[in-house]
């Protein structure tokens, strides 16, 4: 019974008076346009009614952004420190014992860059299918904000094993690999951290993750971290 209450409540019609609101709300933004609004642009809203009518439309009646991920380290500080990465190679080789993609270390050393900060990360979980790209794009469209060192990564599967996720799902990290972006997939193939894999995948792959499985994105936070 509630959920059709609800339903009617969200279909209900705006009255007569929020749409007066609605029209006074648009005067008063026009009037603020005068002076500067070019000729051609006034013409196209005031004499094709049809062209307004399908931007107001799109921005009124606009569906609620979908949500992919969900925060679930909460307040909890997962704290990557500055390191060297001279032997990160034989790090990485060690912490994905059970399988290391070569395309993860391909030039790591000469391309390796690292915080001169320690970073705070955040871990999320998918809780929609989608593509990777949506999953990322979804928590921020600048990606450069989000990525990691592919350093930091493998300190976060040393440091912060429990979060990985277990039974075959995947933990998803964004990195920059040359002038594009690429996506590390760790698994825990045994669980409770034993045996982990590592598998690239473009960050354009067109497969989809989610559903039922518990996979999860860890990405950089945008506040700097305290040591």
């Amino acid at each position: 019974m509630s959920g059709n209450i609800q339903t009617q409540e969200e279909d209900r019609m705006a009255t007569e008076g929020q749409l007066d609101e609605l029209r006074l709300s648009v005067e008063r933004s026009v009037n603020k346009l005068r002076g500067r609004l070019k000729f051609d642009v006034a013409e196209k809203w005031g004499r094709q009614s049809s062209s307004l009518d399908e931007f107001l439309e799109g921005l009124l009646l606009m569906p609620p952004p979908i949500c992919y991920t969900k925060l679930i380290s909460g307040t909890e500080m997962l704290v990557l420190d500055s390191m060297d990465d001279d032997q990160i190679i034989g790090r990485a080789r060690r912490v994905f014992s059970e399988y290391l993609d070569p395309r993860f270390i391909d030039g790591l050393v000469e391309t390796s860059s690292l915080p001169a900060e320690p970073t705070k990360a955040s871990v999320h979980k998918i809780i929609r299918v989608g593509k990777l790209a949506t999953f990322f794009n979804s928590l921020s469209p600048e990606l450069n904000i989000l990525r990691f060192s592919r350093a930091q990564i493998v300190q976060f599967c040393e440091k912060y094993r429990s979060k990985i996720s277990n039974e075959g799902s995947g933990t998803f990290f964004l990195f920059k690999q040359g002038e594009g972006f690429s996506v590390a997939r760790v698994a825990d193939v045994v669980g409770y951290g034993k045996s982990l894999v590592l598998q690239v995948y473009e960050l354009s792959y067109k497969g989809d993750w989610g559903g039922y499985e518990n996979h999860q994105i860890v990405v950089q936070q945008l506040e700097p971290a305290s040591p």
